[in-house]
């Protein structure tokens, strides 16, 4: 009997082996059956085993996986192929990376990382608290804390890496894979649509996708700016500054104003804390970053507007407007926490306008409304032709949004995190930190002019470039590195 039993294992054991395929093709069935017959639970089937696939995988597949459908979601959307809830996927990834990273052990960069949690915590707490002080639907106070909490989430998963160099040149590659992927979309899209909003590269559909191509194209060009101001490289200068060149076409070709200001703010201050200052040779970053700048205005003159002083005095009215309308003229007691999560000018209030969000979203689904001074923000642009020109000259800023919403409070909680990552960055001296530092003032610099920070096509992308440069050069406990010597 036992025999025979052996016999059997021995014949259904060669094809016992095969599962995963069997598997697969089991599933494909199912999904192809599916897909004819009810689709919505086809990709719940597939959306489930994907879940499934992911419990299972380290945590850099988990980043992989948020990071690439953040900036490239749109574009699998655009072809008809998949729903729009696609678009929203990133946020349970980045997600479920810090979850899977939590429950990882490993001692890199441990005291960051308790940083971070407790932050993150913290966050929540506040979002929690100004819910229930200022009321509204009960899914509001997550979302809030979702929108504004991703970047950190990223990058708090990407901290339990320990791949030491190769981890790093991942990431590294995935990010420049992910801004030079702009540029020959840009160039089609300009060639068949013209110049401006047609031109937004992987976020095709997106409101704002042409700034955002130009934004995270543009980071790009930061990356290989840190790269030639590095004290450890020459060689290559030529193909590192053609290269930072393409990539800043997208900004113009997409008429990203936005995202190049303040692309140039955190380029000159990485030029100011490279290795070129230190050596007495800074003058020629300057010269090539303020050149460009010329050549920017002169060929494309729209970017003029950029160093218009009074154009900049007078549309601050609208950013200032809307500061008086969430704070009531002064400082009161509902600045502490603010009017509450999603009601005034963030990502989460916008939600609520039906102007701002597409009747085939998944958004629309929640049946949020507009708060009552979510609504008087956006009357401004009514009555004044310069703030409705521009999303620039508007009241909608992450920053008052942050602010209007959690109040002084939760503000204080979202800079501490800030604080403790550029604190961190401080301490790697290598030219990714460098980089990363400079995102960071480009990201604070573009919270303010619009809604950037809750924008997850750029944030996760400044996350990744943060985490990058966080990840030691060797797998173990975090070390500070200093530049080589040439």
């Amino acid at each position: 009997m036992a025999s025979a039993r052996v016999r059997i294992a021995a014949h259904f054991l060669p094809w016992a082996r095969w599962w995963p395929i069997w598997f697969l093709l089991g599933l494909s069935v199912l999904v192809g059956a599916a897909t004819a017959n009810a689709p919505v639970v086809a990709w719940l089937v597939i959306a489930a085993t994907a879940g499934i696939v992911l419990v299972q995988m380290p945590v850099d597949a988990w980043v992989w996986a948020a990071v690439l459908l953040s900036v490239g979601s749109r574009l699998a959307v655009a072809t008809g192929m998949v729903p729009q809830i696609v678009n929203f996927l990133h946020f349970p990834l980045a997600l479920g990376a810090a979850l899977v990273a939590a429950v990882n052990r490993g001692d890199v960069q441990a005291r960051l990382r308790s940083k971070l949690a407790l932050g993150l915590t913290g966050l929540l707490a506040v979002s929690l608290g100004s819910w229930v002080a200022n009321g509204g639907e009960m899914i509001r106070p997550i979302l809030a804390w979702l929108v504004f909490a991703e970047p950190f989430l990223l990058v708090y998963a990407i901290l339990k890496i320990r791949g030491g160099p190769r981890g790093r040149r991942r990431l590294l590659s995935l990010l420049m894979t992910l801004a030079f992927i702009q540029l020959p979309l840009a160039v089609w899209q300009f060639r068949t649509l013209g110049l401006g909003d047609p031109v937004q590269g992987t976020f095709v559909g997106l409101g704002a996708g042409a700034h955002v191509a130009g934004a995270v194209a543009l980071l790009g060009t930061m990356v290989l700016v840190a790269r030639v101001a590095s004290r450890g490289s020459r060689s290559g200068l030529p193909v590192l500054l053609l290269g930072g060149s393409a990539l800043a076409i997208v900004s113009f070709l997409a008429d990203a104003k936005q995202a190049f200001a303040a692309f140039l703010a955190g380029a000159m201050y990485l030029v100011w804390t490279s290795g070129f200052y230190g050596r007495g040779k800074f003058l020629l970053l300057p010269v090539l970053v303020l050149g460009g700048a010329a050549l920017a205005t002169s060929s494309f003159p729209a970017f003029g507007q950029i160093f218009n002083v009074r154009l900049l005095h007078e549309g601050a009215s609208g950013k200032i407007s809307a500061y008086g309308i969430i704070s009531g003229g002064g400082l009161t007691p509902r600045t502490l926490l603010g009017l509450g999560p999603g009601n005034s000018v963030s990502r989460v209030s916008l939600m609520g306008v039906e102007s701002y969000v597409k009747p085939q979203s998944p958004v629309s689904l929640l049946g949020l409304t507009p708060a009552p001074a979510t609504q008087e923000i956006l009357a401004l642009a009514q009555s004044n032709w310069l703030i409705a020109s521009s999303s620039a000259w508007s009241g909608i800023s992450s920053w008052l949004g942050l602010f209007g919403d959690l109040g002084l409070v939760g503000v204080a909680v979202y800079l501490w995190l800030c604080v403790h990552i550029w604190r961190a960055l401080g301490r790697v001296r290598t030219w990714q930190s460098q980089a990363a530092r400079a995102s960071l003032v480009m990201a604070a610099l573009l919270g303010g002019i619009y809604s950037w920070l809750e924008e997850p096509g750029f944030t996760m992308v400044v996350a990744l470039l943060v985490g990058l440069a966080l990840i030691p050069s060797h797998d173990g406990y975090s070390t500070t590195h200093r530049p080589a010597r040439p």
